[in-house]
């Protein structure tokens, strides 16, 4: 399997229209959200822009409140800056998108999202696949959950993998407009509209996957004592589907009540116990 060429811009613009249609649909109104695609972490000038603002804010409020000379609020300015800008390049050195909630947008990281799609691509070139299929793959290299996806022979498979991801990534942080930058709860929501949107409850086989990922889930708590909240979220999202899986739909929108009123204790609990 190997990559052909892509218009990844376009992928992107089309996944998230695509996305905020469907909640639309389901009663979810987003309003106001922008989406801005950029190469890498050093295209934020918009984010960068915001903290320098802020920063030069704070540093003017101790110049005039606390009446020192102007050079020590400089010399503060100049180091909050750059070790705050250090800490955000440091933090999400390897985020495929961020949402940046003073101004409503969304970022998609091209290169991030090209590493991922390129690294799927070249796993599945070790699999002889021959006919359609439902397979399991990572979005992270790190990740214990995996996504069901549907391969179609009939279709450019290439093509439906950069548009998979590309989903993931954008479906994830258009549902932070919900949830804030509770990452945890988003992760839940993330993995079920990814789910339900595409309909993958048409195919049985599904759901192999879906109880595969809850085992690794409870012995990941189990095993571990720092617990990822992307991945607690994802595991939480797998039982929702499990528990309805007579169902070939659910309300998202009661969902995101249920979702909303979790702890992370809860959700720890839950898949404990499941």
């Amino acid at each position: 399997m190997t990559k052909d060429d892509y218009d990844l811009d376009n992928i992107i613009k089309s996944s998230f229209e695509e996305i905020i249609e469907y909640f639309n649909k389901n009663g979810i109104k987003i309003e106001g959200l922008r989406l801005r695609i950029v190469k890498s972490l050093w295209s934020f000038y918009d984010i960068f822009i915001f903290l320098f603002i802020i920063l030069l804010f704070i540093c003017t409020i101790l110049y005039y409140a606390i009446n020192i000379s102007m050079r020590y609020p400089l010399i503060i300015f100049i180091i909050s800056f750059f070790i705050t800008v250090g800490y955000l390049l440091f933090l999400y050195e390897r985020n495929q998108g961020i949402y940046f909630l003073p101004y409503k947008k969304i970022f998609i990281i091209k290169k991030q999202l090209d590493k991922t799609v390129n690294r799927i691509l070249d796993d599945l070139s070790h699999h002889n696949i021959k006919d359609s299929s439902v397979i399991s793959i990572k979005s992270s290299k790190n990740s214990i959950v995996l996504y069901p996806f549907y391969i179609n022979m009939k279709k450019d498979i290439v093509n439906d993998i950069v548009k998979t991801i590309t989903d993931i990534v954008v479906i994830h942080e258009t549902t932070h407009y919900i949830f804030g930058i509770d990452e945890e709860k988003t992760s839940v929501f993330e993995f079920l509209v990814y789910f339900y949107k595409n309909e993958l409850y048409n195919y049985s086989e599904v759901y192999k996957i879906i109880e595969e990922n809850i085992k690794k889930c409870k012995a990941y708590i189990e095993e571990n004592k720092r617990l990822d909240i992307y991945e607690l979220g994802r595991c939480y999202g797998n039982i929702i589907i499990h528990k309805n899986k007579q169902l070939t739909n659910i309300n998202i929108k009661d969902i995101i009540e249920e979702i909303k009123n979790l702890s992370k204790k809860d959700i720890i609990n839950v898949i404990k116990n499941y």
